[in-house]
């Protein structure tokens, strides 16, 4: 589901082949397509499309046509059901403008904090199945009041949203600020256009990492991301990365990262299994 009369930005999430790829629309509303790093040759490459969707004729079905550089070709198909993007059953804006308590959740009113839609407590599921856009500004996610600490991590587990999108136009920051989030959830986790900054430690000197995919089956994908901040710890060896995944349990994870930039990191990811 995307906002009606606002631009809405996806990546194209491309497996295999010989990048950068070429890509044209077979079918759907005309869209612009972008890419990264294709006219220069020099990587990291990646591509995606932008349109300003209306209501009218919702949902919308869109087919595109990838070639790698041997000629292969994929076609790729999304549905988008478009709804008014003053419906804050489905979306909220946060910005730094805002305000919690006579913030709506719109863009002409959005609210201030991550709080806002995490809730009090990791069972307050108010906003669950909403798309959180961040217009631009700073949020802490250490500061946000509420919900439970567990060590160094807060844990969102089903009950919280699953989407959080950098507005267009804008590009938002999120700081761990001594937390870091550890996310338990069997739903599509989406995360896209903005910085991530201040790892944390999970524990003293082990450890240190953005977030975490606890040992639910978490599935979805990070583009356009931006994490600074340094990683190292003391010691090798104590998994130490930007995204650490915890798959104790041995459940699937499927996840994509499309477009990532680091700034004074190392290791991507890590792994316990």
């Amino acid at each position: 589901m995307v906002p009606a009369d606002d631009v809405f930005e996806e990546w194209f999430e491309i497996i295999g082949g010989v990048p950068p790829y070429e890509i044209t629309q077979l079918a759907g509303p005309t869209v612009e397509i972008f890419h990264i790093g294709r006219d220069t040759m020099v990587p990291p490459f990646a591509s995606g499309w932008r349109w300003v969707p209306s209501t009218t004729g919702s949902p919308h079905t869109f087919t595109f046509r990838a070639t790698d550089q041997l000629g292969a070709t994929t076609d790729i198909t999304y549905t988008a059901a478009v709804y008014a993007n003053t419906d804050t059953s489905r979306f909220m804006y946060i910005s730094p403008s805002g305000n919690d308590t006579t913030g709506t959740g719109t863009r002409a009113s959005p609210k201030l904090t991550l709080a806002a839609c995490w809730g009090s407590t990791e069972d307050t599921s108010t906003h669950a199945n909403k798309q959180i856009f961040f217009v631009g500004g700073t949020y802490d996610i250490g500061t946000t009041s509420g919900i439970e600490l567990d060590g160094e991590r807060i844990t969102l587990n089903n009950n919280k949203p699953k989407t959080y999108v950098g507005a267009y136009g804008t590009r938002p920051r999120w700081n761990n600020a001594g937390t870091y989030t550890n996310w338990e959830i069997s739903a599509n986790l989406r995360i896209s256009n903005l910085d991530w900054g201040d790892p944390v430690y999970d524990a003293p000197g082990v450890g240190r990492r953005f977030a975490q995919l606890g040992s639910a089956p978490v599935n979805g994908g990070f583009a356009n991301i931006k994490f600074i901040g340094e990683i190292g710890a003391p010691n090798d060896g104590t998994n130490n990365a930007c995204i650490y995944l915890n798959d104790e349990s041995s459940e699937h994870q499927r996840m994509s990262f499309t477009y990532i930039e680091f700034e004074d990191c190392q290791d991507m990811l890590g792994m316990q299994n």
